[in-house]
């Protein structure tokens, strides 16, 4: 199949005859062409019932997912650098080892996502669900996640320096030995979070809720905790 033909598949029209009866079809022919180049750099899937689709290892560079129904779809090893996921449907969907960097996932669902091994370096994740990740050992470093949903997740030695949580949900979540260094916790919900050996140097906890919040052993030089409710 030609990157042309690929790309008339994929397109609006393509999909609204295709449905989901096209997207097995499609998976079919994937798995017999695993070694088929897939291109679709700036393709627009903006609303489109998408779920299950196989798209692993597609090149989908500035790819427009904006609302559409991605659930369970199988991204590995994708590239999705600055593509747009903002309020898709992505519970389940499988991220591992793909490129999001500076990808947009606004308002996004992502829970029962696999994100591991992904690049995630500037991408904008601003009050997506993400309740229940496994974000372990994962590089989030400046990571913009401003008031997203990340209840019981699991950040256990993980990178978060500088990160922007303002106003993140955080309640029950597992951060023991992460690195928060300079991170923007201002808001944020922090009851009963893990944040044992967590290093909170510089950390912003302005008005944060830190009810039975366990910081044993964390290192918490120069944290702002100005209106924070310790109670």
């Amino acid at each position: 199949m030609m990157t042309q033909d690929i790309r008339r598949l994929f397109s609006q029209r393509g999909f609204f005859i295709w449905r989901k009866r096209r997207v097995n079809a499609w998976n079919t022919w994937r798995k017999a062409n695993q070694g088929e180049e897939i291109t679709l750099y700036g393709v627009d899937l903006s609303k489109m019932t998408l779920r299950g689709v196989d798209l692993e290892s597609a090149d989908l560079r500035s790819a427009e997912f904006e609302r559409a129904d991605l659930r369970s779809a199988e991204f590995e090893r994708a590239d999705l650098r600055e593509a747009n996921f903002s309020g898709a449907d992505l519970r389940g969907a499988n991220f591992r080892n793909a490129d999001l960097r500076r990808a947009i996932l606004n308002e996004a669902s992502l829970e029962n996502a696999c994100l591991m091994g992904a690049q995630l370096d500037g991408v904008s994740l601003r009050e997506a669900s993400m309740e229940g990740l496994n974000l372990r050992k994962m590089n989030l470093s400046g990571v913009d996640l401003r008031r997203a949903r990340l209840f019981d997740s699991d950040f256990r030695g993980s990178n978060l320096s500088s990160a922007n949580l303002r106003g993140a949900y955080l309640g029950g979540s597992n951060m023991r030995r992460a690195n928060l260094k300079k991170a923007n916790l201002r808001d944020a919900d922090l009851a009963n979070v893990n944040l044992r050996e967590a290093d909170l140097t510089e950390v912003d906890l302005r008005e944060a809720n830190l009810q039975l919040t366990d910081f044993r052993s964390a290192d918490l030089t120069e944290a702002n905790l100005r209106g924070a409710d310790l109670c």
